[in-house]
């Protein structure tokens, strides 16, 4: 890793993440999105005396979720999870358009600093293989939610994703300058370039 200027320690990594999920969070504050944090969540749970449950990176705050409208021609489980959904499914506005549309509520937000790619089979040993597991145990723990991946990801990871009831994001509405600018120290080249 070091040598090929990929971070000389997870620590290099940690801290452009860490940066990842501030530009969420400036986001979500930009847009009066009511939330608690993952350190937060985890307060409240301590204070009670009980144990951390997982945590989501971000949770909606009662009566505070957002909701998508998804375009597709294949029907909603009654919970709002997503079955057979078109490849060209789409987020969109309730508004914008008479095609059936079904909502999608997002009651919670995770970061990933990644490329979600499809061809990481599910269950293993690394990040991505962990990612449906990791959002099946948050959906049944917290309802329907999304996941931004700071790269994009795959449609099949997408629509894998959409059918356990979590909407794939990518980061391109985000203002992504303090994560570039920790990465050029530990992964750019000479000029300026970030290498993945």
């Amino acid at each position: 890793m070091s040598s090929l200027r990929l971070g000389n320690n997870d620590n290099d990594i940690k801290a452009a993440a860490t940066k990842f999920e501030h530009c969420i969070e400036s986001y979500l504050r930009t847009h009066n999105v009511q939330y608690w944090t993952e350190q937060q969540q985890k307060s409240k749970t301590r204070r009670l005396g009980m144990l951390d449950p997982p945590s989501p990176d971000f949770m909606m705050k009662d009566g505070h979720s957002v909701e998508l409208w998804l375009l597709a021609s294949s029907s909603f489980r009654s919970n709002g999870t997503a079955t057979d959904i078109d490849n060209d499914a789409a987020a969109t506005t309730k508004s914008s358009s008479s095609s059936k549309q079904h909502p999608l509520v997002i009651n919670w937000i995770e970061a990933k600093m990644f490329y979600g790619a499809s061809i990481i089979p599910n269950g293993s040993p690394n990040a991505v293989g962990c990612v449906i597991p990791k959002m099946e145990q948050y959906v049944s723990l917290y309802g329907t939610g999304a996941i931004v991946f700071m790269y994009g990801c795959g449609i099949q990871l997408a629509e894998q994703l959409l059918k356990v009831g979590v909407v794939a994001l990518d980061a391109r509405c985000l203002d992504l300058k303090s994560v570039e600018e920790c990465q050029r120290k530990w992964c750019g080249d000479a000029w300026g370039n970030i290498l993945f």
